[in-house]
């Protein structure tokens, strides 16, 4: 074969593997337990957070399949997802709400990538605090680009804190692979109540 028709052909398949990848959704309707653990990575040792429900407090739902949500305690709390294939320059969201009575009151979401016998690498973050100067109390949705190249697994790592009487919660977020029609990676259908992952099931 020619040599210009095979580095074509290793371009092409290249870049199948980089943005092949559906997007992943998760709304924490369902098996929050089973999937997101506060004894992985820089969570070791830190508080859980803990799921709550829109009915339980004075907040309208921000959609009307979604009944619940995670709020952090008083105490730093952190708690890292279920692992699932990302890839460099793919972008995680993160839909919060926060209505605090605190200046401490904060989230971070920290993405990181399984690097196999080592620490893993932090490929993304961002933080939302009560103390920034153009900080707006309600709906926010973060959005954080990742580096690295290629496909790699990874995880999301959630942190924060609320003081007594705050309102700090995230309801949901997804993971949107690079040249991925936002528009179809939706977070709330009839078909799609809690957990999508497109061709790679949730792994501990």
């Amino acid at each position: 074969m020619d040599r210009k028709y095979l580095t074509l052909l290793i371009l092409v398949c290249f870049s199948i593997l980089v943005f092949g990848e559906e997007c992943v959704v998760y709304t924490f309707e369902d098996d929050f337990d089973d999937l997101f653990s506060n004894e992985k990575g820089v969570c070791q040792g830190m508080r859980m957070w803990q799921l709550g429900y829109y009915s339980s407090i004075s907040l309208e739902r921000p959609h009307p399949l979604s009944t619940t949500f995670i709020s952090p305690e008083f105490l730093l709390s952190c708690v890292s997802s279920f692992t699932f294939p990302m890839s460099g320059l793919g972008t995680i969201e993160v839909n919060l709400y926060m209505d605090p009575v605190s200046n401490s009151d904060q989230i971070s979401v920290v993405v990181h990538e399984v690097v196999p016998g080592s620490t893993a690498t932090v490929v993304g973050n961002r933080g939302i605090s009560a103390m920034a100067p153009d900080f707006e109390k309600g709906w926010h949705s973060i959005r954080i680009p990742l580096t690295g190249s290629g496909t790699f697994d990874g995880y999301v790592s959630l942190m924060g804190m609320a003081a007594s009487g705050s309102v700090v919660l995230i309801d949901s977020f997804r993971y949107i692979p690079p040249l991925y029609d936002e528009e179809l990676c939706v977070l709330y259908t009839e078909s799609n109540h809690n957990c999508l992952i497109r061709r790679a099931g949730p792994q501990k």
